[in-house]
């Protein structure tokens, strides 16, 4: 085991000076009864706020994609209400919005924030919710994953995943709260060759990537903040690549995968279940995250179709250059894993078994 006080940077972690609450909070939920246990305390006085940072200092003009929402209510808690931590969740109806849902609640009461609740493009709307609510931790997977339509719609991406997460970040630290920060592979060229490493330097080429990379740009300003690279998600609640190969498999239809892109694939609940224990050990810094092995978009639809008992024949593999996308794609976009193995935690389980447990939880199955 490392040394837990050194600083965390290329998922090496540090224990930086928390604030009492996410302290007492966290040693109560290790067994260590306090008289504060189930209590808000705030300590010191709150930070001034911020001047929001004007339009100019953004790389493209996103004023013509922005437009007024009526002030919401506070959302409903999930999980064991008074106990853990409390946790907001931004983009909550996503796809690993809903297993950060699921997983968190298992053990702390958790705020699910969708866009109707705080559109993480308007910053005073974002403040408020986070002000009322009071979490000690927010983790923010929101925003536009789509690489295609970030590279078809610059200014809607920036104003999403920058501005948006600038938004969040503000409010955390008005908060004094800590981060959970969910980045991509993308913020690679892919054309190392060996996995990546969280100390390798970040060269993205799209606008999604970018986008990903001024986040943790502006998470890493937190003193508190934790930054999690996933890659190719598959889980429940949402439609994902998974999903949609079966989905067409099974209607006797072709589906046509990368077969040249070798990266990495991650199960959202598998991914949830390791950010959660990360969180609650306090080991902030930056991490690769993802399930163990390398594999292809064709390899994973096909062992899917595998698992679903369905016609593999019907996964059909193509080199990249031969499918019609805006966005170009890495050829290479291994994630290694070094950051949590420095921590003291292991990685997810093989892509092979998650994918296998999602494809029974789908039950979708041939004839």
């Amino acid at each position: 085991m490392p040394d837990r006080r050194r600083l965390a940077r290329g998922g090496v972690a540090h224990s930086s000076p928390l604030r009492r609450p996410l302290a007492l909070r966290l040693r109560a939920l290790h067994g260590r009864k306090t008289e504060t246990q189930g209590t808000r305390i705030r300590s010191g006085r709150r930070q001034a706020r911020r001047r929001p940072l004007a339009r100019r200092d953004l790389d493209v003009d996103c004023r013509a994609a922005e437009g007024r929402r009526p002030r919401v209510a506070r959302p409903a808690p999930v999980g064991p209400k008074g106990e853990g931590l409390k946790v907001a969740i931004t983009g909550a109806s996503g796809l690993f919005g809903r297993g950060l849902v699921e997983i968190f609640s298992l053990r702390h009461t958790v705020f699910p924030l969708t866009r109707s609740e705080a559109d993480i493009t308007r910053a005073e709307e974002v403040r408020n919710v986070i002000r009322r609510l009071g979490p000690d931790v927010v983790v923010h997977p929101a925003g536009i994953p789509d690489l295609d339509r970030c590279e078809a719609d610059p200014a809607r991406a920036f104003l999403t995943n920058v501005h948006g997460t600038r938004h969040v970040v503000e409010a955390v630290r008005e908060a004094r709260a800590a981060l959970v920060y969910v980045s991509t592979d993308a913020v690679f060229d892919g054309k190392k060759g060996t996995p990546y490493a969280e100390t390798d330097p970040a060269i993205p080429f799209t606008v999604y990537g970018r986008t990903k990379l001024r986040g943790e740009g502006l998470a890493s300003t937190l003193p508190e903040h934790w930054i999690f690279r996933v890659s190719v998600l598959f889980g429940p609640g949402k439609t994902n690549f998974v999903a949609r190969a079966l989905e067409k498999i099974a209607a006797d239809e072709q589906f046509v995968a990368a077969s040249d892109q070798l990266g990495s694939t991650t199960y959202t609940l598998d991914a949830a279940r390791t950010i959660m224990d990360v969180v609650e050990a306090r080991r902030f810094g930056l991490y690769h995250l993802s399930n163990s092995g390398a594999l292809t978009r064709y390899e994973l639809a096909a062992k899917a179709a595998e698992f679903a008992q369905l016609d593999t024949r019907k996964v059909i593999g193509k080199p990249s250059a031969e499918m019609s996308r805006r966005a170009v794609r890495l050829k290479y976009a291994v994630m290694a894993m070094d950051g949590l193995s420095h921590a003291g935690f292991d990685p997810p389980r093989p892509w092979q078994e998650a994918l296998k447990e999602y494809v029974t939880r789908l039950e979708v199955r041939g004839s």
